[in-house]
């Protein structure tokens, strides 16, 4: 697929969207994904905590992006959508910090949230990170917040 990342990223979350829009036809539908990158490699979330590790071992000490995307659909149609990235660095970890990290977590936990929880104790793994955190953590909702005020949506309902 020659597809940009911000460009699939983006179509997995109007996908999302537009599946509920089309059930819940008179509502909003927000649907959102986020896909890491590293060396224009997708890195999926891992299935087991030995992918986890595997994964660790790969971005270990580098630099990779990590997109977050968002659409709203109506009545079965997009009617708008944002793609944000953030660039994490992880620290050079050693075997044992990454056990002991994937260690403190279940495997539902990494599966739900992928590769770190940044919102804890994933917070760790990291030596610098340059973007917005709700980007990271799945949901660049300020945007989201912005376009609901610029259509008139009442989001305090």
């Amino acid at each position: 697929n020659n597809k940009k990342p911000e460009k699939i990223c983006q179509e997995l979350a109007k996908i999302k969207s537009l599946s509920v829009s089309k059930r819940f036809f008179n509502c909003y539908s927000i649907g959102a994904d986020s896909c890491l990158i590293f060396k224009n490699t997708f890195f999926s979330k891992p299935r087991s905590k030995k992918e986890a590790e595997k994964m660790f071992k790969i971005l270990n000490g580098k630099t990779h992006k990590l997109y977050s995307s968002i659409a709203v659909s109506k009545a079965g149609k997009t009617i708008w959508k944002h793609s944000d990235f953030a660039l994490l660095k992880l620290h050079n970890l050693n075997n044992i910090e990454i056990k002991k990290y994937l260690n403190k977590l279940k495997i539902d936990d990494i599966r739900a949230s992928g590769l770190y929880q940044i919102e804890s104790v994933g917070i760790n793994l990291f030596e610098k990170i340059k973007g917005d955190m709700f980007t990271i953590l799945g949901l660049p909702i300020l945007p989201l917040l912005n376009f609901f005020k610029k259509e008139k949506i009442d989001v305090w309902k």
